[in-house]
């Protein structure tokens, strides 16, 4: 739904989805979490998702991109 929505929608659901996040999400970690911003598709999530996708080592770094039913490009920015 958060992907689907437009930046109105977003703007009023922003501090609490990322007070959520902040709380649910273990830096580092590929969890629901990660699942959770790789579908939402939001930029605002490059900073946790980035190291995990970019990481050195294949298992890792696959396992982030595979986290999310779908990788949305718009992530990136």
């Amino acid at each position: 739904m958060i992907y689907r929505s437009n930046n109105d929608v977003w703007n009023l659901v922003d501090p609490i989805i990322q007070h959520l996040i902040g709380s649910w999400h273990t830096p580092g970690k590929i969890d629901r979490a990660l699942r959770f911003m790789i579908s939402s598709g939001r930029p605002e999530f490059l900073a946790q998702v980035w190291p995990l996708i970019t990481h050195e080592n294949d298992q890792i770094h696959l396992a982030a991109l595979r986290a999310g039913k779908r990788f949305r490009s718009s992530l990136l920015g």
